[in-house]
């Protein structure tokens, strides 16, 4: 897992005012499990992810560092969504456990290379910068 991931999960849980313990059990989780994806030690499981959207987090900002935490979605937008999490989750049902796991692997590794190409250009910035002095 990202430790940059970690980071913004830190900053969800200091927002809500929570220790880890507090935020573990808002997350239905153990406190041991928070510190670990918190110091990028264990990876956020699904279910954490889609609790943490249902707190009305933005997943391209937790997942990848862009846009604003807190979705700023109207009523048809949250209609919509919830629309389109329900069509996924039904298809998945219907998913062989092989075709589940592909489907999970190909998200993890969009994921990992939009992570990838994000660290790449931050890295090329930093480069441009001390070229320029």
């Amino acid at each position: 897992m990202s430790k940059n991931m970690g980071l913004r999960l830190r900053e969800i849980r200091k927002l809500n005012k929570a220790t880890q313990i507090e935020f573990a059990e808002m997350l239905g989780t153990s406190q041991r499990n928070i510190s670990s994806y918190e110091n990028g030690k264990l990876e956020v499981p699904d279910k954490t992810k889609a609790k943490l959207f249902n707190f009305g987090i933005d997943m391209n900002w937790f997942l990848m560092g862009e846009g604003e935490m807190l979705l700023k979605k109207s009523c048809d937008d949250k209609a919509k969504s919830h629309s389109e999490i329900a069509e996924i989750a039904n298809l998945l049902k219907h998913m062989e456990k092989e075709d589940i796991r592909e489907f999970r692997e190909t998200l993890g590794n969009r994921w990992t290379i939009r992570e990838k190409m994000r660290e790449m250009e931050d890295r090329l910035r930093g480069m441009e910068r001390i070229l320029e002095k």
